[in-house]
């Protein structure tokens, strides 16, 4: 089935990326829509592809208050020399990798807060290209002159969201968005 979704995708000069980028930033716009919500406290977190999806979001749209990306940082690089085999198709743009990596995105969010949780022994990012995305952030906040509102914690082990990292994603929103 991904094949036909690839190709369908690709000859309606579509790719699954731009897709789920334009259906999240239509919720988004609804959630912000609604009366009981306050689009200025709105908070975007996902595992894994949810994460590359956290990433998109946040980089792409001043919707986003704060953001958590959990188990995907890294760099193109590394899909490059040695993790694309690991990898779906669906988070390939044509063309991004040569503007854009994947920090470079979610750093367009800055000064506004985020959060980037990578596991040590994630077997689907190399640990030394997500240090390099994380020093590239880091970089970028600095910049931005926002260092506190950037952090990125490691945990022991392989892809997860176990309950510390979730305790950790809870209360950078309520840092940020319940204030």
């Amino acid at each position: 089935l991904d094949p036909v979704i690839a190709k369908s995708c690709y000859s309606a000069g579509l790719t699954w990326p731009g897709v789920t980028v334009a259906e999240d930033r239509v919720a988004l716009s609804i959630l912000s829509s609604l009366p009981q919500v306050d689009p200025k406290r709105i908070g975007v977190c996902g595992l894994s592809l949810g994460g590359l999806r956290s990433v998109y979001l946040g980089g792409s749209t001043d919707g986003i208050a704060c953001s958590a990306t959990v188990g995907f940082m890294t760099t193109w690089n590394d899909f490059i020399t040695s993790k694309a085999v690991d990898h779906t198709w669906m988070v390939y743009l044509p063309e991004l990798p040569r503007q854009m990596d994947f920090p470079d995105i979610l750093a367009m969010r800055a000064p506004a807060p985020s959060l980037v949780i990578s596991s040590t022994a994630d077997p689907l990012f190399s640990l030394s290209e997500v240090k390099r995305a994380e020093t590239r952030l880091r970089a970028s906040y600095h910049k931005a002159g926002a260092d506190e509102a950037y952090a990125h914690s490691y945990y022991p082990g392989g892809h997860c969201f176990h309950r510390e990292m979730q305790q950790e994603v809870l209360t950078h929103f309520s840092r940020y968005l319940y204030h």
